[in-house]
């Protein structure tokens, strides 16, 4: 099974060298560790775990923060699709804030993270891959370290430069329970609509929206996110809580 795993992650690493990851921020979705998947782990969390690439002055940085904050410069290689850790640095004192089984399913993510990133070694290497969007799924990035473990990511849509979720449009309320209504300073008459959960899975679409409530009653409890791309282009996403 992980040779196979394996083979599918190689060749598509071949056919997606060379794109970027700078300045950009992602959401964790998976850990795929010993060909175990631990997707449901991170669900359960149901807090969004975040992977941040930036480029200050020809220099690259990268860091994440399940609780304690790693963070530092990489060096990164686009046309062979790999970064390396140059220098991290990890605070301390972070892990507290969450309490019972929320708690507890911190200190797995924790360490999954931590065996997944190995941030106490300098030089550890790391090989990348995008998956552009499609219809089942948000544009994706796969982490591989040097003992063939997987780290899975979506685009952190609220990142992406050109969104314009805070200015165009509100929704509520927000938790919800029954229905979102959405209140917008653009036309969203005929607009598609895509509601994703936590793990960049599309739980709902819609090719038509001309009204401005939707129903979310069949939703699981959690964080969603709701995108909506107008006729002209314009994407507009927003977090909501289904409760």
């Amino acid at each position: 099974m992980k040779f196979i795993h394996l083979f599918f992650l190689c060749f598509m690493l071949n056919l997606l060298n060379g794109q970027d990851i700078d300045n950009s921020s992602w959401i964790l979705s998976d850990f795929n560790i010993n060909s175990e998947s631990h997707a449901s782990l991170i669900s359960d969390f149901a807090t969004p775990i975040k992977a941040n690439f930036q480029t200050n002055s020809d220099k690259y940085f990268f860091s994440t923060s399940p609780c304690d904050t790693s963070s530092g410069e990489i060096i990164l290689d686009k046309e062979n699709a790999t970064f390396t850790f140059l220098i991290i640095g990890t605070t301390l004192g972070g892990c507290n804030e969450e309490s019972g089984d929320k708690s507890q399913l911190l200190q797995e993510i924790v360490t999954k993270h931590n065996d997944f990133y190995n941030f106490y070694n300098s030089g550890t290497s790391f090989r990348y891959q995008i998956l552009e969007e499609n219809e089942n799924a948000p544009k994706t990035l796969v982490l591989i370290n040097s003992n063939n473990d997987s780290a899975t990511y979506f685009i952190d849509v609220l990142s992406l430069s050109g969104n314009t979720s805070v200015s165009s449009f509100s929704i509520h309320p927000n938790p919800v329970q029954d229905n979102i209504t959405i209140t917008s300073k653009v036309s969203i008459e005929n607009a598609h609509c895509t509601i994703l959960n936590i793990s960049g899975k599309i739980i709902k679409s819609y090719n038509g929206l001309n009204e401005n409530t939707i129903n979310v009653s069949a939703l699981e409890k959690g964080m969603y996110f709701i995108k909506i791309t107008t006729d002209n282009t314009t994407v507009i996403t927003k977090k909501f809580v289904k409760i």
